[in-house]
């Protein structure tokens, strides 16, 4: 109990560190809308009919998804969809024929229609996909810690380079997107990230049975993630491999190093994946499911040889995704953070590069140096297996994503860097200012970024929250006025009326609701009629169940009128017949200040 009050201070900043991302993560999951993040649509079909058929999907030509994909994530995520209601078609996917990658001509960067029902407070598919997304930022978050602590075994007496390092991954816009995603990439960057601490063990001493067998397992989880998992497998091969040579005079040490080394990877691939490769092979007739693969996702591969120029974009893209590209690769950050994260990571490496100078030799301990030097090839690493993907694959395979199960490397590198440009004394000090400059710029992208971007016309359930006078009155069994707002008249003497309306079901007519503003003998002395959100583009027509769309109405006052006993009448009608909607016993209420009246 004595050493506890000593611990917390050192505890404290990386416990701050995890909440922060949590709560970035988690409102990233918020605010983004249902399917707009990349191959969202696929994985949650994934999770579907994992969930409701009780069995993985199948490669099928014409069905693009992500039945290729090895099922680990998919089990994970779908224990944490248990609460949701499956049958419950709320929320469900409606493509959006303007997105701009559908092939229609389209410039929208949504992928999706989205309405009213598929916001919070969820329920059915929809609760399903944001239970789902809470497990992805659940991995996300393990990411961090696993990060930091790699980064204390790594520099023991330099607690600021892990807490920069775990600031740089937990700050990193696109990490936080992703990570509140339904994606397999967060389980396959976790497992990677987990197999770095038994990999930096191993760096130091090769006998350590019990960090073999942590590795080889790490391997295997990951291959049953995604194929990325491959990478921390040849990089575990690489240590045995290297290990084996360094000590290759002992004729005794080095064999067992080398084959105990394959063994303990081989050995729990075999027992753990071994069945999903047995399954292609008898669905498919192979191992990889590759030629399945290749038929129905023929619109990725590659046509034409790869190029210089290709390099010179894929080097672009790559950085962009990485730091921030959201949507399906259709919203950018502003262009001036690009240019900050670059010079950022300039700094990072040239910092990083004064280190191998001789005149800088003792600002590290050779298990220092030795340990800089594996994790840059392990980001080497990485990247060799996404120029190798594209022998087959397309600009598809561009996304800065395919780097983040190196992700901890990379950021332990530039933190290093960082740390050791600093004066030594301020040195944590000044990386606790930066990693909470980091942090609160980043905490500002999904506030500032993505609602404007995906702003559509059928507001949040929430939004009824805050209407002035709340009603609850059908008109027929299509529309319900659910609420409305009174301000005026003002200085321009006109009263704004904004009205509340919600579809019970998809209506059949673009209704136009009437709006009249009466004097005391009940004359019209202003009106304006208009069809709700059509100036919007989404007219009653397009209105799906539940949605919430509010419309403002302006009528102005007659030169000389005062404005006392007016009233405001409110109709709802088919422009085309005339015919209205009846209110109750007529066609029309009037609005009052604590609700309506025939």
């Amino acid at each position: 109990m004595r050493a506890l009050p000593l611990r917390l201070p050192h505890r404290g900043p990386y416990l701050l560190l995890a909440a922060y991302f949590f709560l970035a993560a988690s409102l990233w999951n918020l605010l983004n809308p249902a399917f707009e993040a990349p191959d969202e649509v696929g994985h949650f079909a994934f999770l579907q009919h994992l969930v409701t058929e009780r069995s993985l999907p199948r490669l099928r030509p014409g069905e693009t998804g992500e039945a290729h994909q090895p099922p680990l994530y998919y089990f994970l995520a779908a224990l944490a969809t248990l609460p949701a209601d499956w049958g419950d078609p709320t929320g469900a996917f409606r493509p959006n024929p303007g997105f701009v990658w559908a092939g229609q001509g389209g410039t929208d960067r949504n992928a999706a229609r989205h309405g009213t029902a598929e916001t919070f407070p969820y329920r059915g598919q929809a609760l399903a996909l944001h239970l789902a997304r809470q497990a992805s930022v659940l991995m996300g978050l393990g990411t961090v810690l696993l990060t930091v602590a790699a980064g204390r075994r790594l520099f023991p007496g330099r607690r600021e380079i892990a807490l920069l390092a775990g600031a740089l991954v937990a700050a990193l816009p696109q990490f936080q997107f992703l990570s509140a995603a339904i994606n397999n990439d967060n389980l396959a960057t976790l497992l990677a990230t987990a197999a770095l601490l038994p990999f930096l063990r191993l760096l130091e001493s090769p006998d350590r049975p019990r960090d073999w067998a942590a590795l080889g397992v790490l391997v295997a989880l990951g291959g049953l993630t995604k194929a990325s998992g491959i990478v921390p497998a040849l990089a575990g091969g690489a240590l045995a491999l290297g290990w084996a040579l360094r000590v290759r005079s002992d004729r005794r040490r080095a064999p067992r190093l080398l084959l105990g080394g394959l063994a303990a990877l081989a050995l729990p691939s075999v027992l753990l994946t071994g069945w999903w490769f047995a399954r292609n092979a008898a669905l498919y007739g192979d191992p990889l499911a590759y030629g399945a693969y290749r038929e129905v996702f023929a619109a990725n591969l590659r046509t034409t040889p790869f190029s210089l120029a290709e390099a010179r974009a894929l080097l672009s893209t790559q950085f962009r995704s990485f730091v921030g590209l959201f949507g399906w690769m259709t919203l950018p950050l502003p262009a001036p953070v690009y240019g900050v994260a670059a010079g950022l990571a300039a700094a990072g490496l040239g910092g990083l590069g004064t280190l191998f100078l001789p005149r800088r030799r003792g600002d590290l301990a050779p298990r220092e140096r030795r340990g800089l030097l594996a994790l840059g090839g392990l980001v080497v690493l990485q990247e060799a297996y996404i120029a190798a993907t594209l022998v087959d694959c397309n600009a598809s395979c561009h996304q800065g994503r395919y780097l983040f199960p190196a992700i901890a490397p990379l950021m332990l590198l530039l933190a290093a860097g960082l740390v050791h440009l600093l004066p030594r004394r301020r040195a944590p000090l000044l990386a606790g200012v930066l990693a909470v400059a980091l942090a609160l710029a980043a905490l500002a992208v999904p506030l500032r970024v993505v609602p404007p971007a995906y702003r559509g016309v059928p507001l949040d359930k929430w939004s009824l929250w805050r209407v002035p006078v709340r009603t609850d009155l059908a008109y027929g069994d299509e529309i319900r006025l659910r609420g409305y707002a009174l301000e005026g008249p003002g200085a321009a003497g006109a009263l704004r009326v904004t009205l509340y309306w919600q579809a019970l079901r998809p209506p059949e007519r673009d209704y136009c609701a009437a709006v009249h503003l009466l004097d005391a003998s009940g004359a019209v002395l202003a009106q304006d009629d208009r069809a709700p959100g059509a100036d919007r583009g989404y007219p009653p027509s397009l209105w799906r169940a539940e949605d919430l769309v509010a419309e403002t109405h302006t009528l102005p006052l007659p030169p000389g009128a005062s404005g006392e006993g007016v009233r405001v009448r409110v109709g709802l009608y088919d422009w085309a017949s005339g015919e209205h909607l009846l209110a109750g016993a007529g066609p029309f209420v009037t609005l009052g200040a604590e609700g309506v009246a025939p």
